[in-house]
């Protein structure tokens, strides 16, 4: 939790061959906790999804995952992230 930040920054990386494939490294507004609840909400719903994790594993650079992810409609649900 950040004073002063606005929204949700995140970061995402791969690991293919891990046993944990994705790692999300995040920063929240510390004034929005709901905000910080809601992204991990989300976070997990889209990655509890095996076809997701495939498809992002199987992208080759960050604007065709960001594109896959928005794709699958998780930021409709909020434009805040």
């Amino acid at each position: 939790r950040v004073p002063g930040l606005q929204t949700i920054r995140a970061a995402l990386g791969l690991a293919p061959e891990g046993p944990t494939r994705v790692w999300v490294l995040f920063l929240g507004p510390a004034e929005k906790p709901e905000l910080i609840l809601e992204f991990l909400a989300s976070l997990a719903a889209f990655f509890r999804v095996e076809r997701n994790v495939r498809a992002v594993l199987e992208r080759e650079t960050p604007a065709e995952i960001l594109d896959y992810i928005r794709s699958c409609g998780c930021r409709d649900r909020s434009e805040r992230f």
